[in-house]
């Protein structure tokens, strides 16, 4: 009776072994990936990672095929497949195969080998012959031939449910750092960098790492063309791991291959978000090397469009306070000086031309497309396309404005239809004082929102100015240094609506309903805060 009980009470043990490993390969293989749509990117990754050069996928719903030149697979991984797929039979081996698979990297072969309906047939050279694998319901087989071998390894995966062009569009994304030459259905993938202006290799030869940041690791880095802050990309065997977008820099795109850099994110095992905070800590090496990138380029010869856009770069990195001091000193932006050539010259420089005229800060500068011959340019002036002129305006709170033109130059036609123009608004301004001023409504007829809004206009107009809310419906009027403002006229009802649900709408309402009184930079700098910044 005591044998029979200890006997099946092994038996019990044994079957509930094989349970709870059976439960953890499924999970651990139904956890790898989102979907089998992302199967063929962890296929690449996989065969690059064993030395493949050539990398050639084809995809079908149910089906991904795989042709890979040098690759080689060591046997420990083929045997793991085998012991997973035959954990049914003996559970011990498969838990061994599992770590096996994990600490290699092999994401591909724990799901193709961990899940059931998947079935795999392998063809893959060795230095006497090759060997094949082959994985299937009830068959998980491997074999040794000796004789020729195959030029490439082949690897065919069915039983999926595969969303063909979520896949092939994934895969050509998520494998365009690779250094492999790769095809999905006959298709390569995009560029690295599609909007790169300039490209170099990371880290630098010539500038020193850190020390107290882990060093930058094998990668490449892109001056752009567009984009307002710093993309990152980080590879794992040449195929996308993670990426993220800084919050403030200058714009620039990186790819950072995490193998072999920081333990902690070689091992495969490391999470996205893992990868995501290594990079972050690198940000301060890629910023260095962006400074340094970019003090060459501010030196060679480049279209005007080009330097403009290092021009804004160099501003938009100038909220990196670290590096603020060695991007003011680049010669990125053009100055056309009195003879009429364009000279590089720096942020420094640009602030140096700046003038103080009563509390306001002004810049002379021509635009790229106006004509410098019709200006007075006998004291040189800067050329700042918008996107210049926008982030000088708000970072350093400047007025910028066009060069005088030459009297000699201005044809009488243009200086007469200024003058004509000038004379209306007077007149205007004469007529408010003979139309009678509209009647103010009491402050007890005024609602909440009403008053809310005359505050906030108020606060953003000049001290002399004053908003008054009157019956009807005109258009706002100016009279004796007053602004009156119909309650039923469409643009201040708007206005009222906006500024109760949000204040921030005062400034544009401000704009909208000043009639052009007072001046656009005036509104700024009441509405804004001085964010001033000091380059000495």
């Amino acid at each position: 009776m005591s044998e029979a009980n200890d006997e099946s009470l092994a038996l019990t043990t044994d079957s509930l072994l094989r349970i709870d490993v059976l439960a953890q390969i499924r999970k651990l293989a139904g956890a790898q990936l989102q979907g089998d749509w992302q199967l063929p990117s962890e296929c690449v990754r996989l065969a690059t990672h064993l030395g493949a050069s050539v990398i050639e996928l084809e995809l079908a719903p149910a089906r991904i095929s795989v042709r890979a030149e040098g690759w080689r697979m060591p046997l420990a991984l083929l045997e793991a497949c085998v012991a997973i797929r035959r954990a049914a039979e003996d559970p011990r081996p498969a838990h061994a195969a599992m770590i096996e698979l994990e600490g290699a990297g092999a994401l591909a072969l724990i799901v193709v080998a961990g899940t059931a309906r998947m079935r795999l047939d392998a063809v893959l050279p060795t230095d006497s012959g090759w060997m094949r694998l082959r994985l299937a319901d009830s068959l998980a087989e491997l074999r040794a031939h000796e004789g020729a071998a195959p030029e490439s390894a082949s690897l065919r995966v069915e039983g999926l449910e595969l969303d063909r062009r979520r896949a092939r569009r994934h895969c050509l994304d998520a494998c365009r750092f690779s250094p492999a030459r790769i095809r999905v259905d006959h298709e390569a993938p995009p560029p690295p960098f599609d909007a790169a202006m300039d490209l170099s290799f990371l880290p630098p030869r010539d500038l020193p790492p850190r020390r107290s940041d882990p060093p930058l690791p094998s990668g490449q880095l892109a001056v752009t063309h567009e984009g307002d802050a710093p993309r990152v990309w980080l590879t794992r065997h040449g195929v996308v791991a993670a990426h993220f977008t800084a919050a403030r820099g200058p714009a620039f795109d990186a790819s950072l291959e995490v193998h072999g850099a920081d333990p902690g994110v070689s091992d495969p095992r490391a999470t996205g978000a893992d990868l995501r905070a290594f990079g972050e800590r690198l940000l301060p090496a890629m910023m260095d090397a962006f400074v340094a990138r970019m003090d060459v380029l501010a030196r060679q010869s480049r279209a005007p469009a080009q330097r403009r856009r290092l021009a804004l770069l160099c501003l938009q990195g100038m909220e990196i306070q670290s590096h603020a001091r060695a991007l003011a000193v680049l010669p990125v932006f053009d100055r056309r000086d009195e003879s009429g050539e364009l000279r590089p010259s720096s942020l420094v420089d640009l602030r140096a031309e700046v003038v103080e005229q009563r509390g306001r800060r002004r810049l002379i500068a021509l635009h790229p497309d106006d004509d410098a011959e019709a200006h007075d340019l006998r004291e040189g002036c800067f050329i700042l396309d918008d996107a210049l002129r926008g982030r000088l305006a708000s970072r350093l709170e400047l007025d910028i404005q066009a060069p005088p033109l030459r009297p000699s130059d201005e044809a009488w036609s243009q200086r007469w239809r200024r003058g004509l123009r000038a004379f209306g608004r007077r007149v205007l301004e004469l007529g408010s004082f003979a139309r009678p001023t509209p009647r103010a409504l009491p402050a007890t007829a005024l609602g909440d929102a009403d008053r809310e809004l005359i505050a906030a206009l108020s606060r953003r107009l000049a001290p002399e100015h004053e908003v008054q809310l009157c019956e009807g419906d005109f258009a706002p009027r100016w009279s004796r240094g007053q602004l009156f403002l119909a309650v039923d006229h469409p643009r201040v009802a708007a206005a009222r609506r906006a500024c109760a649900r949000d204040l921030a709408w005062v400034y544009p309402a401000a704009l909208a309903l000043s009639e052009g009184r007072a001046g656009f930079g005036e509104l700024r700098r009441r509405w804004r805060p001085s964010v001033w910044i000091s380059l000495r």
